[in-house]
């Protein structure tokens, strides 16, 4: 079928985690993908798929000719979505910027050139910050859900530079370009090598490993005191690329921001317990009832002398773990920084309202996601 006038979408980034299920669910929806990335494997995974793959290091080379050709083949019917960037919590703050800020400049620069339908910048729920910092309020026991219109105050390196390239979107919106920006939660899903599969191959390393009272040590540190578990919400990789092409396609997204997560967040408890279950491994875990002024100070103290020291001992507790196994975890490298052991201090619950009044329905639950992703990672040994 010829590719002139087909509805035809550029993916930064394609050959990403959310670069790859975003390529198999617009081949699915009957569009035209041109995929840009460095990663070499990626592409031709995307490739596979039915995309055409471009090899691109987009901070370098100049790619506002690949923009202008789709341009003229697509008829009209231009779209893309920026998903390029960087997300590691313990990255320097260097490659961050370069990537998920001023990579975006040059992205909105080109664009500028050309006519397009629409275009999706991805930023995170990260530029909200800790919803109950910014509303002073606790921690532990504020659950109303964040909406897109309350404050972003991101606090840590990634979050402020995926802020920074948000902004720099919207600037470039205002000069014409028909934008929306998605704010998604932690993905989880098939090819994600960071963020939820972290403790999925935890999970693992405790199921091949840690018989008996060992793996107690392990999961202590993150069996966080509080007077109930923090709460927060997850979102399937399949979901966000759902949302992500539902958004494109409508004419009332312009000029919107919309955070992307399941309407139902589940505790922090729960999630560990099913991450377990996953591995038919149980665990008792225990609530350190404390006060709600020793809570109201936990974090602050917990953040500034604990989590450096828990993040040193987990990371050299994964090696050692590693290296027992003779099993080498190159696609989920087990690097655990103090971000994610902080990310559990909190109640992080967003309000999807925005996204479901568009007619969006979520298709997967964080159950039947988790144990999806569990028999993936298996089938492609990359858990042991």
């Amino acid at each position: 079928m010829s590719n002139v006038n087909k509805r035809t979408v550029i993916l930064t980034g394609a050959g990403g985690f959310f670069g790859i299920n975003m390529t198999k669910v617009l081949i699915e929806e009957g569009f035209r993908v041109i995929g840009l990335d460095i990663n070499e494997q990626g592409l031709k995974i995307i490739e596979d798929l039915g995309a055409e793959a471009i090899k691109c290091d987009m901070l370098k080379e100049d790619f506002s000719t690949i923009f202008k050709q789709a341009e003229k083949e697509s008829g009209g019917n231009l779209y893309m979505i920026h998903i390029a960037g960087l997300f590691k919590f313990d990255a320097p703050a260097r490659p961050l910027f370069l990537i998920n800020a001023k990579l975006t400049k040059f992205v909105m620069q080109a664009a500028l050139k050309v006519k397009w339908k629409h275009i999706i910048h991805v930023s995170t729920v990260g530029t909200y910050g800790t919803p109950s910092n910014n509303r002073k309020t606790s921690p532990y026991f504020d659950y109303i859900p964040y909406r897109e219109d309350e404050m972003q105050n991101p606090d840590n390196t990634y979050s402020i530079t995926k802020y920074i390239g948000e902004k720099i979107a919207w600037k470039y919106h205002k000069k014409g370009l028909p934008l929306s920006v998605v704010r998604p939660t932690l993905i989880y899903g098939p090819h994600n090598r960071y963020g939820v599969g972290l403790f999925l191959q935890l999970g693992s390393y405790c199921k091949n490993l840690m018989k008996g009272p060992l793996k107690y040590i392990i999961l202590l540190p993150l069996a966080i005191p509080c007077r109930g578990a923090t709460h927060a919400a997850f979102i399937h990789v399949e979901d966000l690329c759902r949302a992500c092409a539902l958004i494109m396609q409508k004419e009332e997204t312009l000029g919107e921001a919309y955070t992307i997560a399941e309407p139902s967040p589940g505790n922090t408890i729960a999630f560990f317990n099913l991450m377990m279950d996953m591995f038919k491994l149980k665990f008792n875990w225990r609530i350190v009832p404390l006060s709600r002024l020793l809570i109201r100070n936990y974090g602050k103290i917990f953040n500034k002398h604990i989590t450096k020291l828990l993040e040193k001992l987990l990371t050299l507790f994964f090696k050692i773990y590693g290296w027992h196994m003779k099993y080498d975890p190159t696609e989920i490298p087990l690097e655990i920084s103090k971000d994610w052991i902080g990310y559990f201090q909190s109640n992080y619950i967003w309000d999807v309202k925005k996204l479901m009044k568009l007619g969006f329905k979520h298709k997967w639950s964080l159950r039947r996601g988790v144990l999806d992703n569990v028999i993936w990672y298996k089938r492609n040994k990359w858990l042991p």
